[in-house]
């Protein structure tokens, strides 16, 4: 179990909305109720893909980037998924 974006923030999504999303099912207690994911939904892609022809996080939505996202969620005990 767990929290998605999709039906609280659709594709209007930032890393600081995903964040505290995140952040309260720890502070909340719901993670100790075994709500345990963060799921990451539509939104979340820059329009352009890299060079590779891989999809890229929107920089300017994601700043600190998706490596560090997951750490911060990992750090916490939760995981991190995108869909």
């Amino acid at each position: 179990m767990g929290y998605t974006t999709w039906n609280d923030l659709g594709i209007d999504v930032s890393e600081d909305a995903f964040v505290s999303r995140c952040d309260s099912l720890v502070k909340t207690g719901l993670q100790a109720a075994g709500y345990n994911y963060c799921n990451l939904d539509d939104g979340w892609p820059a329009k352009s893909r890299d060079v590779q022809d891989r999809m890229q996080a929107d920089a300017q939505r994601f700043p600190s980037g998706m490596a560090n996202i997951s750490a911060h969620l990992h750090a916490q005990g939760l995981h991190f998924g995108n869909s």
